[in-house]
């Protein structure tokens, strides 16, 4: 997908938002509440990937020292294997670089190939598992890291 733009996301998008959120996640959905209150909070950054007018899908996470966590990251349905979710994590993996972040934590379904897949083409690692984490189906959390030493890991093929 050409023309796909990362944008800060504003709670302009949150209807768009909300609709990704519940084809992504189904009843394990953040609230629109929770997107409001992260982004309005300052150790929160949410990025909207953006081609015209529509939303394709957005980011977001916190950078507090010099960790990053991943929060949350979904690609709209039509709009998944195209690309957006590369972009997403290359901006992340960008940021990550300027600001001198040493690791970037996130959790992900044991199920979810695809987003484990792009994961550790950007060099993340799983590093432990969360027995029983997601409660809507019940399943366990894989945790994943990416380090400074990774840093060069899938990044220089974008």
């Amino acid at each position: 997908m050409s023309g796909i733009k990362l944008v800060p996301l504003s709670e302009t998008w949150l209807p768009e938002v909300m609709a990704i959120e519940a084809e992504a996640f189904g009843e394990d959905a953040w609230s629109q509440d929770s997107f409001r209150q992260g982004i309005e909070q300052s150790i929160g950054h949410y990025v909207a990937a953006v081609q015209g007018d529509e939303l394709l899908g957005y980011m977001g996470f916190s950078c507090i020292f010099e960790d990053i966590e991943l929060l949350t990251v979904a690609v709209a349905k039509a709009a998944r294997r195209s690309g957006v979710g590369r972009q997403m994590m290359a901006y992340l993996l960008d940021y990550a670089k300027r600001h001198n972040v040493e690791r970037i934590l996130l959790e992900v379904r044991a199920s979810n190939n695809a987003a484990m897949g792009l994961y550790e083409a950007f060099g993340f690692e799983k590093i432990g598992v969360r027995k029983g984490y997601y409660r809507k189906p019940k399943e366990d959390a894989l945790l994943y890291e990416w380090t400074g030493e990774s840093r060069n890991a899938g990044h220089s093929s974008i």
